[in-house]
């Protein structure tokens, strides 16, 4: 009689179980089902929106200093990307003494232009940061183009205020100052052959210019 009592309680709660989940499903299919009409407004409302301005914006960002450098760089750069990264030069331009060859030769050298480059050693983005580096420059989001370029070229700039050399600056930045205090102020073996590519495209950079101004 009790066994009987038992199976009978049992069954009444997994009945009851089974509504409550069904229910809560339900709800949470409705959910889903709002946000992703929320979504769709939301993208409808963005491609009227690139629809009717996206000629203009395209004109106004070709337009802009630094997109025919970033476009040889890497061509594949988007309408958006370039937006941002001309925003950064601009910045950097302001705010550090940097030129903007030494900015193109590092993105070039470290990235080829790879917005989402991640090397073995867990560099991210354009100006390939690492993680712990990017945290103490207060960049939240390496692959942000924005954020990486900006925050990249703080910590080149505290690399040539540091060694008082570009070379010397590439390779702190390249292997870490720290392997080229360790190797008595002198380029580290390991970043040899990066400095000589990198400074490579810097001149390049520098006498195109130069040859612009003429």
């Amino acid at each position: 009689m009790k066994f009987k009592l038992i199976l009978i309680c049992l069954f009444l709660l997994s009945g009851f179980l089974f509504s409550a989940i069904s229910e809560m499903l339900s709800v949470a299919s409705v959910k889903e089902i709002d946000i992703g009409i929320e979504k769709s407004i939301e993208k409808n409302t963005l491609s009227e929106y690139l629809t009717n301005d996206f000629v203009k914006l395209e004109d106004d960002v070709n337009a802009l200093p630094y997109t025919e450098e970033f476009l040889k760089i890497n061509k594949n750069f988007s309408i958006f990307e370039l937006l941002a990264a001309n925003m950064a030069m601009s910045h950097i331009s302001k705010d550090f003494n940097l030129s903007k060859e030494i900015v193109f030769a590092v993105i070039r050298g470290e990235s080829s232009g790879n917005i989402f480059a991640v090397s073995y050693m867990g560099a991210e983005g354009l100006m390939q940061l690492m993680p712990s580096t990017a945290e103490s420059l207060g960049v939240k989001n390496s692959f942000n183009v924005y954020e990486n370029i900006v925050g990249g070229s703080r910590y080149l700039f505290m690399q040539l205020q540091e060694f008082k050399s570009i070379e010397l600056a590439i390779a702190a930045y390249h292997a870490g100052p720290r392997e080229v205090i360790r190797n008595k102020r002198k380029i580290p073996p390991q970043s040899v052959e990066h400095v000589k590519k990198v400074m490579k495209y810097y001149r390049g950079y520098f006498k195109a210019y130069e040859k612009a101004k003429i």
